[in-house]
């Protein structure tokens, strides 16, 4: 019983004197900023985050860009690592994944978030790189580096043994 008070206490809203803006302690941050997936980081304060100021001052919106943009960021670097040769996989399942992501993440945050001008320093997987270019080939002229990535991806796949032609047809 006094446990129950005691959580009905530090949860409730507090409204400000002198401005009347409410405060409220203990936020579900799915729930204050409707993002069914966070960073590990912030994940563990998933259930109990104390939000200091009011709902009006802007420290929710500064704290929801951050979370956004630590995402888009892990997005990036999935995206990044989808197309390494590390992702040695090339069946239709795991390749079905890399479009899966480049579309998902072309949804939510822009063409911008493709890494394609970015692929310097990383062992390419032809296939997957393909799979990528082929899923955003749509967005090829907002997505800065997009020929340099085809490029890219016909050198890997004769790298690779496979015919650059057959795996990049329609996209020259």
């Amino acid at each position: 019983m006094m446990r129950s008070a005691l959580n009905n206490m530090w949860s409730q809203e507090i409204s400000s004197r002198e401005t009347h803006l409410r405060y409220r302690s203990k936020v579900d941050c799915i729930q204050a900023f409707g993002m069914p997936e966070l960073s590990q980081t912030l994940r563990q304060f998933r259930e109990v985050v104390y939000m200091v100021g009011s709902f009006s001052s802007g420290a929710d919106k500064t704290l929801k860009a951050y979370v956004r943009s630590s995402h888009e960021a892990v997005t990036y670097n999935k995206l990044r690592a989808l197309v390494s040769s590390e992702n040695s996989l090339s069946d239709v399942d795991n390749l079905t994944v890399t479009a899966e992501t480049a579309l998902e993440a072309i949804a939510e945050y822009g063409p911008d978030v493709i890494p394609t001008s970015d692929l310097s320093g990383l062992q390419i997987q032809g296939e997957h790189l393909a799979t990528l270019l082929r899923a955003t080939y749509s967005w090829r002229n907002e997505i800065a580096g997009w020929s340099e990535a085809l490029e890219v991806a016909r050198r890997s796949l004769a790298d690779q043994g496979i015919d650059p032609d057959d795996a990049l047809y329609g996209m020259s």
